[in-house]
């Protein structure tokens, strides 16, 4: 039988967890984008393998703005890959061009930019039918600069989407329209066992 934590266990335990992830915030703020150290050598080709599943199953033209349950499963493999794949969680990014090729890269725990590495846009095909990135310390929005990315590219974007933990945010550039979602375990108050 598992035994319930008391307020003080989770008090604690929540106070340890902050703790942890305040030490990765300062790490990662002091982490240029150079000194990615890997940890997974195979997190693209894992990306695609999913990505390539999901498009025999999936007709792509509306999947990036209302995800299924096979896109979410493409969309959680980005999000793991963005959490486990590197010395410490960094942003992610995946565009998936009109002819449905992905392209990727890293950045740094609070930023992702082809800058410098324009190289690896060679072949990509406009216009875009998703930008996809991860927030791998938070929540799913869009920042200040996510919109002046969304604004620059919208002419040439269909859609874009933001994975935070545990939600992500699917947004359609022609219509403005959002869909937000949240994933998180709920439980009946009323099946509680007494204590």
């Amino acid at each position: 039988m598992k035994k319930e934590l008391s307020e003080k266990e989770k008090a604690l335990l929540e106070a340890k967890e902050r703790t942890v992830d305040e030490k990765l915030m300062a790490k990662a703020r002091n982490s240029p984008i150079d000194e990615v150290i890997v940890l997974d050598n195979n997190w693209k080709s894992d990306i695609q393998k999913i990505f390539t599943l999901f498009r025999k199953v999936e007709n792509l033209e509306d999947s990036f703005i209302n995800p299924s349950r096979d896109a979410e499963d493409f969309l959680s493999m980005i999000w793991h890959k963005s959490q486990t794949s590197f010395d410490l969680p960094r942003e992610i990014q995946v565009i998936v061009d009109s002819n449905n090729k992905l392209f990727m890269n890293v950045g740094t725990p609070s930023f992702v930019s082809f800058s410098n590495q324009e190289s690896s846009l060679k072949g990509m095909k406009l216009p875009i039918k998703c930008w996809i990135h991860t927030h791998p310390f938070g929540e799913a929005f869009f920042s200040h600069t996510d919109w002046t990315t969304l604004d620059t590219w919208k002419p040439m974007m269909e859609s874009a989407i933001v994975l935070g933990n545990n939600q992500y945010w699917a947004f359609d550039l022609k219509t403005s329209v959002v869909k937000i979602v949240q994933f998180g375990v709920l439980q009946s108050p009323l099946n509680k066992e007494e204590e």
